[in-house]
């Protein structure tokens, strides 16, 4: 995993609502070095899980989009039910989300209200898995 401090390598992407989304794109890492720890393997990654950060994306390496959480291709639902599943109890919280109409993008991914959507989506979730509800494609998930 090269190390790239999340640069964004687009940061004013028109999305839904008139907030602004961003891009990566790994061509514009190619040369970037390992991290700092070297290469790591999928079964180190996984031995524990200390702090889920949630994102959802449109696309896929080397080129993507964040969005809303539960507009891209993850199925957040499911996401949260594995959680639940393995009894992850730490900490949890959105990686990047949408800037906001009304927001000024000086931090993209991080600004408040895109935060807050993402926040009260993610607890939704949890919530109506953790009282049993159905939380299927087409049933609220």
């Amino acid at each position: 995993m090269a190390v790239f401090n999340w640069l964004r390598t687009t940061k004013d992407i028109a999305g839904r609502g008139g907030a602004l989304v961003t891009r990566f794109d790994a061509s514009a890492l190619a040369n970037v070095p390992d991290t700092y720890a070297g290469a790591t393997t999928d079964a180190q990654m996984w031995e524990k899980i200390f702090c889920a950060h949630c994102r959802d994306i449109r696309g896929s390496v080397p080129l993507f989009e964040e969005t809303f959480h539960g507009e891209g291709k993850t199925d957040m639902a499911a996401t949260m039910q594995a959680y639940v599943d393995v009894g992850f109890d730490g900490p949890m919280r959105p990686d990047h989300a949408p800037t906001m109409e009304g927001e000024n993008n000086e931090n993209p991914g991080y600004m408040v209200r895109g935060q807050i959507f993402a926040v009260g989506y993610m607890k939704g979730l949890l919530d109506s898995i953790r009282a049993g509800a159905d939380t299927s494609p087409g049933r609220g998930g």
